[in-house]
C-alpha cells in the first residue's frame, strides 16, 4: 500500500487471497507449499484484522466472492514447474 501498487485494501486483499488459493489447489495438502499458505494466511488474517478491523474484514468478504478463472501459464496448470 505504501509504495502505491494498490489504492485500497480491498485490491491487497484480493491479489492475496488469490495466492493463497492458488498454492492451496496446485499442492496436495501435504506439500509445503499448502501447508506454508494455509499459515501464511492466517498470519496476514491475523494481522490485518488487528491492524484496521474494519475496513479488512470487509475487504476480505468482497475477495472471497467467487470470480472468473485466471489464466495460468502452462508449467502451472500442468503442475510441472
Amino acid at each position: 500500500m505504501a509504495a502505491g501498487a494498490y489504492g485500497t485494501w480491498r485490491g491487497f486483499y484480493a491479489d492475496f487471497e488469490l495466492i493463497i488459493a492458488n498454492a492451496r489447489h496446485y499442492n496436495k495438502p501435504s506439500h509445503d507449499v499448502h501447508k506454508s499458505a494455509v499459515e501464511l494466511a492466517h498470519r496476514v488474517r491475523k494481522l490485518l484484522e488487528d491492524r484496521d478491523g474494519a475496513a479488512l474484514e470487509k475487504a476480505a468478504r468482497e475477495a472471497r466472492r467467487p470470480r472468473a478463472s485466471i489464466f495460468l501459464p502452462g508449467c502451472l496448470a500442468a503442475r510441472g514447474c
